[in-house]
């Protein structure tokens, strides 16, 4: 299969792939407010391998969201080969990721913990390439903490093996998600190499969206907390693109997001691995309100109840 990198072209907000956030509602949510590519939450090889069988409807659906990527999590030991080829009778991209900074990878050098492993890194993405119809990419880190930013190395070994785009977080793992994006690395990467890079790190709005853009001449943008609860970011962050003006949110808007968000969901359940239905409704509403001044208040009355009905009618009675 050949890979449709021309929507970094036209579509350059993508959505990340965020760990206990996404199922499919969320990411055609997004869809529908302007992203591109939709990334699907990470998951583990081993998960992959074990449960081909029960993984396959997931898979069938998450096909149908073209362009959508596939993020695993694993290391040379893993069952790399048969997963790939299982993922061959799929139509989408998969991501590799070199960038997580969960402890509980660490011992099992998996995630970011593989940056300063670059021969672990090449013989990895070799058996992915090798065995892949579809297209193979990897979001990695600037290095392990300040001293060791190996981004760039990493980036050039990782088109020299065959990668159809990259995606760099400019943070190092030892900074995890605290603010301070690097975005001298991520140029440095995007001068270095000649495949699509993909901008990563403290992209909330239209304005920090631009700075990622002119700072680091990157293709496309990934944005991943900032949306978490707020699909129609990406519709704003494109209007302020286009037009330079602030689009605002106010609470109707939000509570049409809401509803049309599990809508959604309601609509694709059934294809899920892993939220369970409260969760994934609380958690998105929780989010969505933040931003108004009674959201405190608000905020305590959800997170006590108990079943998606009562979420839904005190959303509906908000004013």
């Amino acid at each position: 299969m050949k890979s449709n990198l021309e929507i970094f072209k036209t579509k350059k907000l993508v959505l990340a792939p965020l760990a206990k956030v996404h199922n499919r509602g969320f990411r055609l949510s997004c869809r529908k407010y302007g992203a591109g590519l939709l990334y699907t939450d990470m998951i583990s090889i081993p998960q992959i391998v074990n449960n081909f069988t029960s993984m396959e409807k997931f898979f069938e659906a998450t096909e149908k969201d073209y362009p959508v990527a596939v993020q695993l999590i694993g290391n040379e030991n893993d069952d790399l080969k048969h997963t790939i080829e299982y993922l061959n009778n799929f139509n989408i991209f998969i991501d590799f990721n070199l960038g997580c900074p969960s402890y509980k990878f660490k011992k099992q050098e998996k995630g970011g913990f593989l940056l300063n492993k670059p021969e672990k890194i090449q013989k990895i993405i070799q058996i992915l390439i090798k065995h892949s119809k579809n297209p193979i990419s990897a979001k990695i880190r600037t290095g392990l903490n300040s001293s060791q930013e190996n981004a760039v190395e990493i980036a050039l070994l990782l088109e020299k093996e065959g990668l159809e785009f990259l995606c760099i977080h400019g943070k190092t793992l030892e900074q995890k998600y605290k603010q301070g994006v690097n975005y001298e690395v991520i140029r440095k990467i995007k001068d270095s190499v000649s495949i699509p890079v993909i901008g990563n790190g403290d992209v909330k709005d239209g304005i920090s969206a631009k700075l990622m853009f002119d700072k680091t001449n990157c293709d496309a943008i990934m944005i991943g907390r900032a949306s978490i609860g707020n699909p129609r970011i990406f519709y704003e962050i494109n209007e302020y693109l286009k037009t330079n003006k602030i689009i605002e949110r106010d609470l109707a808007i939000t509570k049409k997001m809401i509803f049309d968000y599990w809508e959604l969901y309601n609509e694709n359940k059934d294809f899920e691995i892993r939220l369970q239905e409260l969760f994934a409704l609380k958690q998105f509403v929780l989010h969505a309100l933040r931003r108004f001044i009674n959201s405190k208040k608000w905020r305590i009355a959800i997170s006590q109840m108990k079943n998606t009905t009562d979420i839904l009618n005190y959303v509906s009675e908000l004013n």
